[in-house]
């Protein structure tokens, strides 16, 4: 199976990133989505539907485990905001078995841009 690979998904003409989890997007992953000089908001799990509604961000981004939440979770809420863009949950090492995570999230939300990534 192929690995998804961080640099598999520039961001091209980015006006908004939300990300989601502990402060602020690690910059090696900014570097690897190509979003080093991108507006980019943090937001709490508690806001993303009214946020999602205000700036129609073209990405979100958010750990794929964090705190007491996962990459489904907001799936739902994205799906439920509505969204249906991008959107990247990160891992520092690759997850055992990524193409559950992906078939998961996408029957929760079958028209989000889903993929889950990490470092090579």
């Amino acid at each position: 199976m192929a690995q998804a690979s961080m640099t598999a998904d520039p961001i091209e003409k980015c006006h908004h990133i939300l990300y989601l989890g502990e402060h602020h997007l690690p910059s090696e992953f900014a570097h690897l989505l190509g979003c080093n000089d991108v507006p980019m908001r943090a937001v709490d799990l508690a806001q993303l539907g009214p946020i999602i509604a205000e700036c129609a961000p073209v990405l979100v981004v958010s750990p794929l485990y964090w705190n007491d939440t996962d990459a489904l979770d907001v799936a739902h809420r994205l799906c439920a905001a509505p969204y249906r863009g991008r959107y990247r949950a990160l891992s520092s090492h690759a997850p055992p078995r990524p193409e559950l995570i992906r078939r998961e999230v996408r029957k929760v939300c079958p028209g989000l841009d889903f993929e889950v990534l990490w470092p090579s």
